[in-house]
């Protein structure tokens, strides 16, 4: 509901599905997500993604 919020407000949330899922993201291991990351970045100002269980390696996305 919240990533849909989101996507509904403006966030660009990535090719997402019904679910608002990035499959790229999901499917991604961590130590590819720089390049994603850097990609998402260039490619709008302000990005999200909803991914199950990323607050478990929230460190590691904020070093990224």
């Amino acid at each position: 509901m919240v990533a849909g919020t989101m996507r509904a407000l403006g966030v660009d949330m990535g090719p997402a599905g019904i679910n608002h899922e990035d499959a790229a993201i999901n499917e991604m291991h961590l130590d590819d997500m720089s390049n994603y990351i850097e990609t998402r970045n260039h490619d709008a100002p302000v990005w999200g993604f909803k991914l199950p269980h990323a607050a478990l390696n929230l460190p590691i996305y904020l070093r990224v």
